[in-house]
């Protein structure tokens, strides 16, 4: 029997020799014959093989997922051998073409890496659902409990490390580090790296792999979102359902692929955990929190608030806040120490309604207020409380009335205060009060602080309408003429830059070119709202005062894409009443913030103003001006008067305009 087996493994090799060279006929008769001697050398197993050959004589070009082992290493040893037109089986899951020995619930084959992550165990040490890599007779652990485990250590003959040791040679273990890889050309990047699998045709490394993981795109075939590492009959990449495929990158519970996140996508998984961390005791979602939980799934960007959601301090103070710990109020955040994530949490809440809004800059001066205060002699604390109460923060309110308060007028706030407080302390020093400080004493201080005087006119001021001082006075400074240090040359090659660069944000161009072209203030421009942009016309215009000023191109079709770009906070920015919001949810674009964005562009934001201002003021009567450009009449004068203009050439104009139309007129006639 063995001699007749052998005879008919012979004939049936003989007959498989010749068909490889109908298939493939550069291939040689003899390199089939080698391969089939290396890869099953016992006799045995060789008829096995010839025997499936001659049940399925289509095997080399089936690619039948089914066929036995032995086989789709005979096509592999083939492929690797030059041979193009066999067909080896794909895995069911991953795609790539290797050696199925593994059969998954629903039948079909994987590979062993697809089929060991397809059977997923919780671990007897970690308790994760994972792949088990090691079984004892109390317990399984999954790879990384494996690797921590000391059994598992080896002293790797290369390094010298005892560690988790994964090959075994003749010089003995090698670590992770230390031992070979089985590289292959990557097809994206053209790198010999270790392939993580078969993509687009062609091995893919494990670097390009989470790139192509991690940029959807647009399905020419489905037009959905998903991950293109599938090629069509015509070349073009598309997703795995449109070519036939299992997605590997598909979530488990939706299906999507353009937000991946493990097994899951972010959606799915920001969905469950937002979910749980506004649910009350009782189960349900917090009645005064659903306002947050709404804005929170309505997000672009997912991954970003999971990010938020495991390292803020406010995914915390919502969590106290569901199960009513701390109130949803000003007051009880009032309680809780300051801190950026707090103040972000607070603006977060006042955008989405849950809280009533609140002017942050002015609330936040009266806890520094209370602080200063109590560092002070009662009687100059009652003087410093009096001024700051009727004098600064009510200038301030009425700012913040009018969404005219910024940061930098609260900086100068402060600094009127601190100026009152510590001219009342040098009195002190000096052994004399408020009461009876001379005029030689206010210029004794002066002498020694002279950068103080700016910030103590209005105190001497207030203190005199009240009759607490004498009739002190002090030095008034002059406000000097602006210098215009911007050459015209360079200022227009700066409007060029920004008009055609197109790698830098879209918010600073359009920023930078109101400042370049309109001499805008950046105070100004970082509180715009979409109502001053009109695109109804014919062109699009932009209204800084009183009249609407058409844009020349191509600032039109910037300013008309910057409307549909607009955001920079993740949360309740959509709709957004500002032009160009904030970090923070429902606040405009810090001045500070872009004039700092400006600077990084090369525009030097008062240098470029007072060039802009000077040259309109030069081309445009002041009164016109001060309408276009929304600045008052003394300051266009002032400009105009600066560029050797005034209010006669407008006149002028007005009678030349009156005069030509009374000649039309009497023409017509």
């Amino acid at each position: 029997m063995v001699r007749c087996s052998t005879l008919t493994s012979m004939q049936t090799l003989d007959a498989l020799v010749a068909e490889i060279a109908t298939v493939e006929p550069e291939l040689a008769a003899t390199t089939v014959r080698g391969i089939l001697e290396v890869l099953v050398p016992r006799p045995e197993k060789r008829t096995i093989l010839l025997q499936h050959f001659d049940r399925f004589p289509n095997l080399l070009t089936s690619g039948d997922p089914l066929m036995p082992p032995i086989v789709q290493r005979l096509l592999e040893r083939l492929a690797a051998a030059g041979a193009v037109r066999v067909v080896r089986p794909h895995c069911a899951v991953c795609g790539g073409e290797k050696i199925l020995c593994r059969r998954l619930p629903d039948g079909r084959k994987a590979c062993a890496h697809c089929g060991r992550v397809a059977d997923l165990k919780p671990c007897s040490r970690c308790g994760n659902m994972r792949v088990i890599t090691r079984r004892t007779n109390t317990e399984q652990l999954c790879l990384r409990c494996y690797r921590h485990d000391p059994i598992s250590h080896k002293t790797c003959s290369r390094c010298g490390r005892d560690t988790y040791a994964v090959v075994r040679l003749e010089s003995g273990w090698l670590c992770t580090t230390c031992a070979p890889r089985k590289l292959e050309r990557c097809g994206q990047c053209g790198h010999d790296r270790n392939p993580r699998t078969v993509l687009l045709g062609a091995p893919i490394c494990r670097l390009c792999y989470q790139q192509l993981r991690r940029n959807p795109g647009t399905c020419p075939a489905c037009v959905q979102i998903k991950v293109l590492a599938y090629l069509s009959d015509d070349g073009r990449r598309i997703c795995a359902t449109c070519a036939g495929e299992p997605s590997p990158f598909a979530c488990a519970d939706c299906g999507r692929e353009d937000h991946q996140y493990g097994r899951r996508c972010a959606v799915c998984v920001l969905t469950e955990r937002a979910t749980a961390l506004l649910t009350t005791a009782d189960g349900t979602v917090n009645c005064g929190l659903e306002p947050v939980l709404s804005a929170l799934l309505a997000v672009d960007r997912p991954k970003s608030t999971l990010f938020w959601l495991q390292q803020s301090q406010g995914a915390d103070l919502l969590r106290r806040m569901a199960v009513g710990d701390i109130a949803i109020s000003h007051n009880a955040l009032d309680a809780v120490p300051r801190t950026r994530a707090l103040d972000y949490l607070r603006d977060f809440l006042a955008a989405l309604g849950v809280l009533p809004p609140q002017h942050v800059e002015l609330e936040r001066l009266t806890p520094w207020l209370r602080t200063i205060l109590a560092d002070l002699p009662v009687a100059d604390a009652r003087v410093v409380h009096a001024y700051a109460v009727w004098h600064v923060l009510r200038r301030t309110r009425a700012k913040a009335d009018r969404g005219q308060l910024t940061a930098a007028g609260a900086r100068n706030d402060r600094a009127l205060i601190r100026g009152a407080t510590h001219f009342l302390g040098w009195l002190t020093e000096h052994g004399t009060t408020l009461t009876t400080a001379r005029q030689s004493d206010l210029d004794k201080y002066l002498v020694e602080h002279p950068g103080r005087v700016r910030f103590l006119v209005g105190f001497l001021t207030w203190t005199h309408d009240r009759r607490l001082i004498a009739d002190l006075r002090a030095p008034r400074q002059q406000r000097a003429e602006p210098d215009v240090t911007l050459a015209d040359d360079h200022r227009w090659s700066i409007v060029e830059e920004l008009l055609h660069n197109e790698t830098l944000p879209l918010d600073t161009r359009v920023a930078g070119l109101f400042v370049l072209l309109f001499g805008q203030p950046v105070t100004r421009i970082c509180r715009m709202t979409p109502d001053q942009i009109a695109t109804t016309g014919p062109g699009v215009t932009v209204r800084f005062g009183d009249d609407p000023i058409l844009l020349p191109a191509p600032l039109d079709e910037l300013t008309r894409a910057l409307l549909h770009r607009r955001g920079r906070s993740s949360y309740a920015s959509k709709p957004n009443r500002w032009l160009f919001p904030g970090g923070h949810p429902g606040r405009h674009r810090s001045a500070d913030v872009l004039r700092n964005q400006l600077a990084q562009t090369g525009v030097t934001v008062r240098s470029a103003r007072n060039a802009a201002l000077l040259q309109l003021a030069a081309e445009v009567p002041a009164p016109i001006l001060a309408d276009l450009l929304g600045i008052s009449p003394n300051t266009a004068v002032n400009w105009a008067a600066l560029a050797s203009q005034d209010w006669g050439r407008y006149t002028a104009l007005r009678a030349e305009n009156r005069t030509e139309c009374s000649g039309n007129i009497a023409h017509n006639e």
